[in-house]
């Protein structure tokens, strides 16, 4: 049990990590010369961190996988929606 707690804690760690890289990626778009390739390698490093991360440190495990799995999407689900409430909020934008 104590086990499928750290996947998952490890988890929610990897997605806010992926989160912060995307966000920066995203806010560097606008003032880069050639934002398309930067876009791209951006893509391409953020998702070899997920797969590095959940495959390597939680060892393949099966079990250890699905609750690193589901600590990311729970992450990503927590941050979009804090996201979204912030941008419907009065004042919020766009």
């Amino acid at each position: 049990m104590t086990e499928m707690l750290a996947a998952f804690a490890f988890g929610l760690l990897v997605g806010a990590v992926y989160l912060a890289l995307l966000w920066f990626a995203v806010r560097g778009l606008a003032a880069s010369p050639s934002p398309l390739p930067r876009l791209l390698v951006g893509a391409a490093l953020r998702i070899a961190l997920v797969v590095l991360a959940l495959v390597f440190v939680l060892d393949g495990d099966g079990l250890r996988l699905l609750a690193g799995v589901a600590g990311f999407l729970a992450m990503r689900i927590a941050v979009t929606s804090w996201a979204r409430a912030g941008l419907a909020a009065p004042g919020g934008r766009a």
